[in-house]
């Protein structure tokens, strides 16, 4: 019997670890328009592999360039952000992001996960590992950032995906001195 995971969706928290609980995560799959009956098979134990894969996903979104800035003081995911009018509510389409992710890339990463010993057949990586959660190494001659692995697998991929993370996207990651706005208070 594996690590049972556990989900903390508070808003904001310092120990929060997804966006979306399993059951909106079945929800979400169930509207999709999309076939996800691969999801409905996946064994639920508690939270179990289902959290586990929502979990990862909630941390690969930190890699991604949102627009506005976390909010409170130790927030531990990456939403909510400052361009959000209801700071203390998630958003449907975060969570929709994360589910999404949590199905096309996650779950289909570990189901289609290749034996350790054989080689990864691309000239820019050089290996990869979920086994660690997620590790990518490239090429020396192909040295690229984690969100430009992840959005392009989003573009290629998983349009659906893209088409709903992309509203919630910055074009540019700098910011001035004053442009940050201040921090609320500690949620947890």
């Amino acid at each position: 019997m594996g690590h049972m995971a556990t989900i903390i969706t508070t808003v904001g928290g310092s120990l929060s670890n997804s966006f979306a609980t399993v059951e909106e995560a079945d929800a979400i799959l169930a509207d999709a328009p999309f076939d996800t009956s691969g999801w409905d098979d996946i064994e639920y134990e508690g939270d179990g592999p289902k959290a586990q894969r929502l979990i990862l996903a909630a941390q690969l979104m930190a890699f991604l360039p949102w627009k506005g800035y976390r909010v409170y003081t130790n927030q531990a995911l990456c939403f909510p952000r400052s361009f959000q009018v209801d700071t203390t509510v998630m958003l449907d389409a975060v969570k929709e992001i994360q589910t999404y992710l949590a199905w096309f890339g996650v779950h289909r990463g570990i189901v289609n996960m290749s034996d350790p010993g054989q080689g990864i057949d691309s000239p820019e990586i050089k290996s990869l590992s979920l086994g660690g959660f997620l590790g990518v190494t490239f090429a020396s001659d192909a040295l690229r950032k984690p969100s430009d692995a992840i959005l392009e697998f989003l573009q290629v991929g998983d349009w659906v995906v893209y088409l709903k993370a992309v509203e919630l996207m910055s074009q540019f990651r700098g910011f001035g001195a004053d442009e940050r706005p201040e921090l609320l208070e500690q949620v947890d």
